[in-house]
């Protein structure tokens, strides 16, 4: 059974997908380091979904563009920025679905 099933089944309006649906709480930072204008993170991969670094020089709008490739897989995902060239900088890796 699926997290939010029923007994019987999805909830209702909710088809059952074989997927799993991660909570934002399960992708976390593993490793996060800067050299130079180059910044690495690391995290756990998840079967079936793909993940991106994001970055932004500020907090203040929605202006955080692809700082790496996609990535899927299982295993550890490394991410880098090699244009990290600002003072400050900050991250968000998207999970899709």
């Amino acid at each position: 059974m699926l997290a939010g099933e029923g007994r019987l089944g999805p909830p209702a309006g909710r088809a059952r997908c074989a997927q799993v649906l991660l909570d934002s709480s399960v992708v976390k930072t593993k490793t996060a380091t800067r050299v130079g204008n180059t910044v690495t993170v690391t995290i756990d991969g998840y079967d079936g979904h793909t993940c991106q670094l994001q970055g932004s020089s500020d907090l203040a709008g929605t202006n955080f563009g692809g700082a790496s490739a996609v990535q899927n897989g299982v295993t550890v995902l490394t991410f880098t920025d090699s244009s990290a060239s600002g003072a400050k900088g900050f991250y968000r890796v998207i999970v899709d679905p």
